[in-house]
Order: structure tokens, then C-alpha cells, then sequence
């Protein structure tokens, strides 16, 4: 099939829903959100309860596809929504684990004597996205240039209280991860041994031979959302730092989803992306795949064969080692192409009381590391001490 036929064809396979039919025809569109008792997790909605409720109480997967988990019986979800009662209950024991969710919580966790914190780079970065279809940005070295002039570093220290990792294409700490030495021999995405400043005056300079039109004003599509938005404008501030105009496109979330889709949004797309598998396949094929409904680089363009193919044989490989070589080239590739540029990947922190036992901190925000399947109490180790400090990585509390 030809890179037009590829390209028109695949609007219609770009997203799709899978659920239980049975389920859905019994309760309708009402159990879509008043029901969570379908799943194949490690804990199943306890009968009798209702959405809404502030607790909520999960009971063992007798039925549960990995033989002999999870441990424990029953996990009682307590949704407290106000941080400062969050930390309370956490620092008086009325709670067991807690997923850290301001920094503030993290100090104290950090500094009591029992309480245990983990913290790790997420699969969750905030993405920018230059849009190819539109000149001078598909220029190569005028999207480099637009890279090289967004200081990372300060991204992280304003915006995420210096608790963010900057990294590549792949989770940073991931046995995927490039090497520093892979990933900073593309210019442009590490910090210059010779202060930012020099490679700001370069990104310029490059932007000045390629004849960039700093006459014209480049549309960010933002997300009307006020985190989004704050990120958005440090963005901005940085490129107006080289001279680069910008005004904001804010677009609610029903036009901004369908914008992204079709890629029909303005020239920059700064946004919240969560690499949804550590996996070269299918962490970068969830970005870069032709038929993905989270590719902003080709959407309104023909395809790139060459990230194809190497998505093909990623997905195909079995041996881990070629698979690494894979997804070694197809990284270099797209940090040479300048698709995307993680402004920075979080980091999350998990704080948790000594008894809680085989708690291991996997690298996604909002989900997979709040099953608990391998997580057991044992209460010989409550009075344990001398956990002042943090462990970065995985596992804790062993």
C-alpha cells in the first residue's frame, strides 16, 4: 500500500474500546461509570458498594490469573482529597501507604524515622510536539534549534520543584533507556558542559542561518487546562528568549482531543503524555505508530517508513538483545528528527509504614503500581526504625 493510501486509510483504525458486552448490554452506558466490578486485576470491588464514596473496599481475586496473589485479603481505598488530611492520617498511622502527591508530603515522609519513601522517574513527561506539516517546522534544523533553546533544567526547578528527570525518548532508568553518552551525542538534548546561555546564542544562530521568519507568530494549542497552561507559558517565555513569537489556541477538551487526532492543531503542541508500556513496541509504537491516535508527528503526512519498519522488528524480536540494538536505533532516529522532546518526566514518591512488606515501585503515574498483587503486612516489623532518608528504584520495603 502506498504512503497516501496508508495515510487516508487510517483515520478510521486510529482508537478503539474493548469491553465486556454482556456487561454492557446488561447495565448500559450507566455501568460505564457506576460500575467497577469488571476486571482481570488482583482485587475485585467489594459487593454493595456505590462510586462516589470517599472509601472503598477491594476483596482478594480468588480467581486471579497469576497463581498465589495477591497476599493480602482486602485493601481499603481511602479517597481523601484534601492534601493536608492526606498527610495527617498518613503521619498518624491511620493509613498504611500513601501515593505522594505534593512535595510538601514528600519532606515530611522523607525525614520521619519509620516511614519508608520510594520515588522514581515515571513513564509520565510533558511533551512538546512541533508540527511538521507546517514551515519552517519541517525543517529539521530549525526544530533542533527550537529544542536546543528550552532549558530542561529550568523546566524541572519551576515547575516541578526540582523533583522531575530529563531522559530521552524511553523512561528514564529503564532497560530501555539510552546511555547519556548515546543520547548527548544529538545536540540538543543534554545540558552543554559550557552553560545554557552559549546554547541558547546557537539555537538562535542556527534559527538565523536556516532564515527563520521571526517576524511570524507560531500557535501553541494548549489544553484548557491550568496546569497545561502554566507549562505552556514556560514554554513560550523560553522561546521568546531567542525570539520566537507565540500566542496561545486555548481549546476545550472535546476540540483539543479531536485537533491532536487529526492533527489539524496550530504549530507547537505542548501537552501531558504517559508512555503507556516500558516497552520499545509499544511505549514508542503508542507515539509513532502511523495508525496511533497518539502520533502528532505524521498525522496529516504520509508515513515514516523508517520508524515503521523498526517498530515492525521491535515487535517481532524475541531476543531481548536485538531488541535493545532496535530500540537503540529507532531512539537515535527520532532524537535526531526532533519529533517530540520530553520538557521533563516526573518523578512519583510512595511513602509506607515498615509492616507493609514486597512493595516494589513501577515506573507509571496513575495506575499500575497501585495494584499491590506482591504486597504482604507483617506486623513483627511496626516498630521498626532508622528510615530517615529515600530509596530511589525499585524494590521497597523488602
Amino acid at each position: 500500500q502506498t504512503d497516501t493510501g496508508r495515510q487516508r486509510g487510517r483515520e478510521k483504525e486510529r482508537a478503539f474500546l474493548i469491553f465486556n458486552k454482556a456487561w454492557f448490554e446488561a447495565g448500559g452506558e450507566d455501568a460505564m461509570f457506576n460500575d467497577v466490578s469488571v476486571g482481570t486485576g488482583p482485587f475485585k470491588w467489594a459487593a454493595g458498594q456505590s462510586v462516589g464514596v470517599d472509601e472503598q473496599v477491594f476483596e482478594r481475586n480468588m480467581d486471579y490469573f497469576k497463581p498465589g496473589l495477591p497476599y493480602v485479603d482486602k485493601v481499603t481505598v481511602f479517597g481523601i482529597l484534601d492534601e493536608s488530611t492526606q498527610q495527617a492520617s498518613m503521619l498518624a498511622h491511620l493509613t498504611d501507604w500513601h501515593w505522594v502527591r505534593n512535595f510538601g508530603q514528600y519532606d515530611s515522609y522523607v525525614e520521619h524515622d519509620q516511614i519508608q519513601t520510594v520515588i522514581r522517574a515515571t513513564r509520565g513527561h510533558h511533551s512538546i510536539w512541533l508540527n511538521k506539516g507546517n514551515p519552517p517546522l519541517d525543517n529539521q534544523k530549525v526544530r533542533q534549534a527550537i529544542f536546543m533553546a528550552i532549558d530542561r533544567d529550568a523546566g524541572i526547578k519551576i515547575l516541578q520543584d526540582g523533583h522531575g528527570s530529563t531522559g530521552f525518548i524511553m523512561p528514564p532508568g529503564g532497560p530501555w533507556d539510552l546511555t547519556e553518552a548515546q543520547g548527548c551525542a544529538v545536540k540538543g538534548w543534554c545540558p552543554p558542559s559550557e552553560g545554557f546561555e552559549a546554547q541558547r546564542a546557537e539555537a538562535k544562530s542556527i534559527l538565523e542561518g536556516e532564515n527563520f521568519p521571526f517576524d511570524k507568530t507560531f500557535v501553541l494549542t494548549v489544553e484548557a487546562d491550568e496546569q497545561v497552561q502554566a507549562r505552556a507559558t514556560f514554554i513560550q517565555e523560553q522561546l521568546r528568549l531567542v525570539g520566537v513569537k507565540t500566542e496561545f489556541d486555548l481549546v476545550e477538551t472535546i476540540a483539543y482531543r479531536s485537533q491532536t487526532a487529526d492533527g489539524s492543531w496550530g504549530d507547537i503542541l505542548p501537552r501531558n503524555d504517559t508512555m503507556p508500556a516500558d516497552d520499545p513496541a509499544l511505549g514508542m509504537g503508542f507515539y509513532f505508530r502511523c495508525v496511533s491516535p497518539n502520533n502528532h508527528w505524521t498525522p496529516q503526512l504520509p508515513c515514516d517508513d523508517k520508524a515503521e519498519a523498526l517498530l515492525d522488528r521491535a515487535a517481532s524480536t524475541v531476543d531481548q538483545g536485538q531488541r535493545k540494538a532496535i530500540s537503540d536505533e529507532l531512539q537515535l532516529y527520532a532524537l535526531d528528527q526532533f519529533w517530540k522532546f520530553p520538557l521533563y518526566w516526573e518523578q512519583e514518591a510512595v511513602a509506607f509504614w515498615p509492616e507493609v512488606r514486597g512493595y516494589a515501585h513501577h515506573p507509571q503515574p496513575s495506575g499500575a503500581f497501585v495494584r499491590w498483587e506482591q504486597l504482604w503486612l507483617d506486623p513483627s516489623h511496626k516498630d521498626d526504625t532508622g528510615f530517615t532518608g529515600q530509596t530511589s528504584g525499585v524494590p521497597g520495603g523488602l
